[in-house]
């Protein structure tokens, strides 16, 4: 089922970039891109160091924090209990949101000026 939605969202986002394409001129395609990035920003950075920090902390409550830990976070989940990953999930997938708009963001941009 999962699978189904996120193939969705990439046709409906596929469309929705083909259409800004051809109805947008080059001033609203950046306008779209750039306040993307903006809400991308201002969304996933303060939740993504959120995260760190929590992940950081409850590593350090279980045995210490291994180096480099910050580069390669994902594989120090499965070393936490599931009461605890529920507490870091949620900042985990805010901040991964906040960098997909940023990629998408990226691509509004992108497109806008390939298109001149």
């Amino acid at each position: 089922m999962v699978e189904s939605l996120v193939v969705l969202a990439v046709v409906v986002g596929l469309v929705v970039l083909g259409l800004m394409v051809a109805l947008l001129p080059l001033e609203g395609m950046l306008i779209a891109g750039v306040a993307c990035m903006a809400l991308g920003f201002g969304l996933g950075v303060p939740a993504g160091v959120y995260y760190h920090v929590k992940l950081y902390r409850y590593l350090a409550a279980h045995g210490g924090v291994p180096s480099g830990f910050i580069w390669h976070p994902t594989r120090y989940h499965a070393a936490l209990p599931p009461s605890e990953m529920r507490h870091i999930t949620p900042w985990f997938v805010t901040g991964a949101l906040g960098f997909l708009l940023i990629l998408i963001g990226c691509a509004i941009v992108l497109l806008g000026v390939w298109r001149v």
